[in-house]
């Protein structure tokens, strides 16, 4: 399971990871990620949106892409929902 040690390592793979869907064909879901990151802004709303969106494009994407690419969304899904509930 992927942590991550900064905020900065963070968004750095989010970044990432729209970028791999995006040169991959997979636009919107990659669209979808960047908006909902404008949506962060530091409070528990903004986290819970940010998830809702990476859950959503999970469950979109499934099988359709990498096991490396699920494993880094699923990692980045997790550190979402620990900032909403605080784990």
């Amino acid at each position: 399971m992927r942590e991550f040690d900064s905020n900065a390592q963070y968004f750095a793979a989010v970044t990432d990871l729209a970028l791999c869907l995006e040169s991959e064909g997979h636009e919107t879901a990659a669209l979808e990620i960047r908006e909902a990151m404008a949506c962060i802004n530091g409070l528990t709303d903004g986290w819970a949106r940010f998830l809702e969106a990476i859950e959503a494009v999970e469950r979109r994407l499934g099988n359709r892409i990498s096991a490396e690419q699920r494993e880094g969304l699923q990692a980045i899904r997790r550190a979402a929902y620990n900032a909403v509930y605080r784990r």
